[in-house]
């Protein structure tokens, strides 16, 4: 079990950190040409060919898209499902690894303790026999 849930942990944190990764290279790219508004769609696509190069998705890209654009690139890193490696799948795979985890053995316990700790900390407590919460002044 302790296995299990130390794998849908790293994977979680795995697929987190892809989506931020991916987030912070499209926002990069995006503030750079910025600076070349004067460029034709041409010279943009040279620059944002690289930025799917470097995810390595750049086969999986063509085969959905014609040719490189600011917005299909865009829709291609952050929002495509088809996109294994998109912000939105890798996010949504992050997600299945928390319910995993969350339907986990004893993770209802680790729940119930967690609410404890948090309404105390709220200056709540939490009656422990029916799990209500009783203020205190």
């Amino acid at each position: 079990m302790l296995s299990r849930v130390a794998n849908s942990l790293y994977w979680m944190s795995r697929y987190l950190e892809r989506a931020e990764n991916i987030a912070r290279i499209v926002d990069v790219n995006l503030q750079l040409l910025l600076d070349f508004r004067d460029l034709d769609d041409e010279a943009l696509a040279g620059h944002w060919v690289p930025i799917v190069q470097s995810t390595g998705d750049e086969k999986a890209f063509f085969n959905l898209h014609s040719k490189a654009t600011g917005q299909t690139v865009t829709r291609f890193l952050v929002f495509q499902t088809d996109n294994p490696n998109s912000i939105v799948s890798s996010v949504a795979q992050a997600r299945e690894n928390a319910r995993l985890l969350a339907a986990s053995p004893g993770s209802h316990r680790r729940h119930r303790r967690s609410q404890r700790r948090l309404a105390v900390h709220a200056g709540r407590q939490v009656s422990r026999t029916r799990g209500q919460n009783h203020s205190h002044p």
